[in-house]
């Protein structure tokens, strides 16, 4: 459905759709995310993946985060911040996913920003303190990444 509310606000790019749904599908090969799996049904959950994924291409497309690989081919995902900071989630791990078996499954946000700290390793707090724009990303990629 499309809606009749059209942002005012220029979206700046650094890089083109393109490159950022290439870095996006590079992520999600690295961990062998079956992303038509998740997608290919007509539920909300599929729909939900669907849209964390267009989301993270957005922010791979404005710069906020950047996947690339390093020196030992591990994909590593950078978040640029707002205030300039930036932080590097590394790889996915059993102690990640197992920061949010102390959240029950519909309390979302808190697993998400208990998964992304340590995947950080400034703990949830850093995720916590982000602003609504840095918020969106970590989300977004927590999201995508918790099914790793």
């Amino acid at each position: 459905m499309a809606t009749k509310y059209k942002s005012r606000k220029a979206r700046e790019t650094v890089i083109s759709e393109e490159v950022a749904r290439e870095a996006v599908v590079d992520l999600l090969d690295y961990y062998d995310i079956d992303i038509e799996k998740l997608t290919e049904s007509e539920s909300d959950g599929a729909k939900a993946v669907e849209r964390a994924l267009d989301s993270l291409t957005a922010f791979v497309m404005a710069g906020t985060l950047e996947i690339a690989r390093d020196k030992d081919g591990k994909v590593t995902v950078t978040h640029h911040t707002a205030g300039g900071a930036a932080l590097v989630y590394g790889e996915v791990t059993a102690r990640a996913k197992l920061a949010m078996d102390r959240f029950k499954p519909e309390e979302f946000h808190g697993r998400i920003y208990a998964f992304m700290g340590v995947l950080c390793g400034l703990g949830t707090d850093a995720i916590q303190k982000m602003t609504p724009k840095d918020l969106g990303a970590a989300e977004m990629l927590g999201t995508v990444l918790m099914n790793a």
